[in-house]
């Protein structure tokens, strides 16, 4: 029995397929202070113009901070050639840069991890090493976090669970950036608290059919849809958390 989301009554066999589709020939650059999707010919390109265009674009910052962002967009467009920059479990650093910025004003909020989980160490080794079939391995694979255009819009977005620590039950809290990200501060496109993901977790990306939709729920469980809807998402279904 396969330990991730269930996988019968919205992805059929025949909507999947016998194997993972191709990923995007899409990668991140940095354009005015923002990470957003580009096609750029060679990575030696892409990194030229995000240099020229941060240096006459971006809005006024410390020098020190500058350099920073620009540092670590350029390692994003490395890390974004390696991989479908559509479907991944690893925040990028400018991803990190803004969560982190964002949770500075959060003083009751904090990241989730594997811990918060609970039992979930077999399901998590499930999803990273694969289970056969149309189900590929996930190596990245972390259950409070997901990277990918999730309102197909172009761009790249992330979500991250976090915890209230004002609370003692359903203390999981579920937050989604809309790209492009920009160097200020930038707060959540959605935020939903009072989740109980213990057990549960994120999905996003092959094999089910594009467009990709994130799903949040339990291991084991249907989950349901974060659906797009104007800048933000709703989240569809009864079988999430």
């Amino acid at each position: 029995m396969v330990r991730g989301p269930a996988r019968n009554s919205i992805w059929t066999d025949s909507e999947v397929g016998s194997s993972a589709p191709e990923p995007d020939a899409e990668a991140a650059g940095c354009v005015g202070g923002s990470v957003r999707i580009e096609r750029p010919k060679t990575l030696i390109r892409a990194e030229g113009k995000l240099l020229a265009e941060l240096d006459q674009d971006i809005p006024l910052m410390s020098q020190l901070m500058t350099e920073h962002f620009r540092a670590i967009c350029i390692l994003s467009i490395v890390l974004l050639f390696a991989s479908d920059a559509r479907a991944s479990h690893t925040l990028l650093p400018p991803q990190t840069l803004v969560l982190n910025a964002w949770l500075s004003t959060q003083p009751l909020l904090r990241r989730a991890t594997e811990a918060d989980c609970g039992d979930c160490a077999a399901d998590i080794a499930e999803l990273r090493a694969g289970s056969g079939g149309a189900w590929p391995p996930v190596p990245d694979y972390e259950p409070y976090q997901a990277v990918g255009d999730f309102n197909n819009d172009g761009e790249i977005d992330f979500a991250v669970v976090l915890i209230d620590t004002s609370r003692h039950d359903h203390s999981f809290v579920l937050a989604i950036f809309n790209g492009p990200l920009r160097a200020e501060a930038q707060r959540p496109f959605f935020f939903k608290r009072g989740l109980d993901l213990r057990g549960g977790g994120l999905f996003f990306g092959p094999p089910r059919p594009k467009p990709y939709r994130l799903i949040v729920g339990h291991f084991g469980a249907e989950g349901a849809e974060l659906k797009p809807r104007g800048a933000g998402y709703v989240l569809l279904g009864d079988d999430c958390c």
